[in-house]
């Protein structure tokens, strides 16, 4: 007769659960898959370590119940965070922008733009129909990239379907500031040959390849520029966002529990202020690493090297979070660590997810320093650190230190996220490179922005922005712009029924009264029934057009308001408002106040 199988008993089940289950805490969602394509599984086994780590790993990690002797391993922080210059409130939102977005910068970008462009149009020599605007092209100048971007920048806070509308001329969703700065075929030239790397200097595809070639320079650049003006504070988070792109990248991610599950994965080192110190694109797996250690832990492991030496709190979620990793951290970059983890991470205490806990209730072990915790709440939180003592929970707590202070200090990338996102460009575009760029571009503007907060220059974001917008497109020195074809047509539409007409009576020149002269003419406007001088004829008429029956409004808004006296003075205080509103830069609005009834009076004088 065949034995029998024995059953499992309870315990035995849950613990055979657990192990298979995946933690989920926090803003934990970084499960997913890590591979140099989009995938589901991860294709690596995350608790290979090299065999020769420690050879006294046995000794190092012999877990036991801790006693009220045992102290974490902390680390005294030597750091000297802030600014790394002094800065005045004469300095301005470009001034901080400019730290990163240098001259040399924007030069090698020009350079780069104008290269491409000549590349494209030499491989396109006879265009015509649509594109035929591009043969007009001319070599972009680093003052005209600088209004290109600020225009860029403006558009995350005017939100509208396409790019076209932002130079349309429809009265309801007319932005006319996008027609002074630029016309709209240069941006969308600019925009479509925007290039960042000479497509002539593509490397060898071999082992050690450069998936980020084309954006390397720019890359490189800023994430040098942001640790050579800020040294971050003692706390710091290193944890993974998503650049939405579902566009053809060899290194795209799928990442099911992010908001933005398809798109470019970058890691992120960031402190309380939201700035980010360091970043790095995953590109896949990488070859050349030591293939005995996972691609977390190498993330953090070559990041970390920024911020070494100094006494920083690393937080991170169970995504890097290992024994291992601690251990290298705190031995060799002077470093204290506090994570959740995988309770089926190697050398992780396995006695410490046994056995079922209610509500409220801890477990917790030591070994050289580090505390591994296990703490019931909604479900089973696994956490591990150097930097705490194993703690001793009061009647009154509800959740132990160690809970609290990694809720307090994991958010900063994600803060970092969020606020680079307030008003981010955000449109589809087939070249991840760009899409990568703008990224860059809101996230630069986010690190000047909390420079130029920690020197209480300007504390508001959005204001912030808006200023560096200004002095990026050099909104002072706007002049009139000139009008376009359409609204050529609209001023003839005005002009062509007023016609002067001599009446052989003269008359104050209605000009010439609102500048406090003393003219009279015999030629009136028929249709206005104003008399002008032959010469403040068209200056006049320029005055109204195209808002001719607002003016008649403000003529109403006059003679309604202004009471008690003659005819005559009555109609010079109404010139006297069309001489302020179109010189003065008074709002027409200003004048238009409403009746007994609520509404405006409105004459209709023709």
């Amino acid at each position: 007769m065949a034995p029998r199988f024995k059953g499992l008993n309870q315990d035995e089940i849950n613990n055979l659960l657990r192990d298979l289950e995946e933690e989920t805490f926090a803003d934990t969602d970084s499960e997913c898959s890590d591979t140099e394509e989009v995938c589901f599984n991860q294709s690596f086994n995350e608790d290979r370590v090299a065999d020769d780590f420690k050879s006294n790993a046995s000794n190092l990690f012999e877990w036991r119940q801790p006693t009220e002797h045992d102290k974490a391993n902390l680390l005294t922080f030597t750091g000297k965070p802030g600014i790394k210059s002094e800065f005045s409130e004469t300095h301005l939102a470009v001034d901080f922008f400019k730290l990163y977005f240098s001259d040399e910068l924007f030069k090698m970008l020009t350079r780069e733009t104008n290269r491409y462009a000549s590349q494209i149009l030499e491989l396109r020599p006879d265009i015509s129909g649509k594109r035929k605007h591009e043969s007009d092209w001319t070599p972009v100048t680093s003052d005209e990239l600088q209004k290109f971007l600020g225009l860029v920048l403006l558009m995350g806070h005017v939100e509208k379907d396409s790019i076209r509308d932002y130079w349309s001329t429809d009265d309801l969703t007319d932005t006319p500031i996008f027609r002074k700065i630029m016309s709209r075929d240069r941006f969308l030239m600019i925009l479509k040959f925007l290039h960042f790397e000479n497509n002539k200097e593509k490397p060898d595809k071999i082992m050690n390849y450069d998936r980020l070639w084309k954006i390397r320079n720019v890359f490189d650049h800023l994430k040098t520029a942001y640790k050579q003006v800020y040294s971050p504070a003692e706390e710091l988070a290193i944890d993974e966002i998503i650049v939405k792109f579902k566009g053809r990248v060899i290194f795209r991610q799928y990442i099911p529990k992010k908001r933005k599950q398809w798109g470019i994965k970058l890691y992120k080192i960031a402190d309380k202020e939201g700035y980010t110190y360091d970043m790095e694109v995953y590109l896949g797996k990488d070859k050349s690493k030591d293939p005995n250690f996972s691609a977390s832990y190498n993330v953090v492991k070559e990041m970390s090297g920024t911020i070494r030496d100094k006494g920083h709190k690393l937080f991170m979620d169970n995504f890097f979070s290992s024994p291992e990793l601690f251990v290298y951290l705190l031995n060799e970059n002077k470093i204290n660590s506090c994570g959740t983890i995988r309770p089926n991470r190697k050398h992780f205490p396995k006695d410490v997810s046994r056995g079922k806990l209610n509500r409220g209730e801890t477990t917790v072990r030591f070994t050289n320093g580090m505390t591994a915790l296990r703490w019931k709440d909604k479900r089973d939180v696994f956490m591990l650190s150097n930097m705490h003592n194993p703690m001793v929970i009061a009647d009154d707590q509800t959740k132990p230190d160690i809970i609290t202070c990694y809720n307090k200090n994991m958010g900063y990338v994600d803060l970092s996220d969020r606020m680079a996102n307030s008003y981010t460009f955000g449109r589809r575009t087939l070249k991840w490179t760009k899409k990568l760029f703008f990224h860059l571009l809101d996230l630069t503007v986010l690190n000047a922005y909390i420079l130029s907060k920690i020197s209480n220059i300007e504390k508001n974001h959005k204001v912030f922005r808006m200023n560096l917008i200004r002095e990026l497109i050099h909104y002072s020195d706007l002049q009139a712009p000139t009008l376009s074809p359409s609204s050529r047509k609209k001023q003839c539409k005005y002009l062509c029924s007023h016609f002067p007409f001599d009446t052989k009576k003269r008359r104050r020149c209605a000009v010439c009264s609102a500048k406090g002269l003393q003219r009279r003419s015999t030629v009136i406007c028929k249709a206005c029934d104003v008399a002008l001088c032959m010469n403040c004829f068209e200056a006049y008429h320029t005055i109204l057009c195209p808002h001719l029956h607002l003016i008649w409004r403000i003529q109403n808004r006059a003679l309604f308001a202004i009471t008690n006296k003659t005819d005559k003075n009555r109609m010079n205080n109404i010139l006297e408002c069309q001489y302020i509103t179109k010189y003065q830069s008074i709002s027409l609005a200003d004048f238009l106040i409403p009746d007994e009834k609520g509404s405006v009076p409105v004459c209709d004088r023709n």
